[in-house]
């Protein structure tokens, strides 16, 4: 499996993290058909060819993500999109 891991440091707190996480989950859901549940602060994500999770605490926020075969080649898109995403939160004001 391919895996990818990216954090970014951010100044939100914990709810806003939360709900920000929410809205790429819901992204997330709408693109890849994946099911996710909330564990504390982390979000589980799992569906074909994808396992990981979104891990929103009060100044980090964290994607790890494993990749079956099938998205393997998606690898390098998934996470320049992921660490565009990741930008615009950890760049986002309170």
């Amino acid at each position: 499996m391919a895996h990818i891991e990216i954090s970014r440091r951010h100044v939100l707190g914990r709810a806003r993290a939360h709900r920000e996480a929410e809205a790429v989950a819901g992204a997330l859901r709408r693109r890849f058909n994946v099911r996710t549940a909330w564990d504390g602060d982390v979000l589980r994500v799992e569906g074909t060819g994808v396992r990981g999770a979104i891990t929103a605490t009060a100044d980090v926020v964290r994607v790890s993500a494993h990749l079956g075969l099938a998205l393997r080649p998606l690898r390098g898109a998934l996470e320049r999109e992921i660490a565009r995403h990741l930008d615009a939160f950890a760049g986002a004001e309170v």
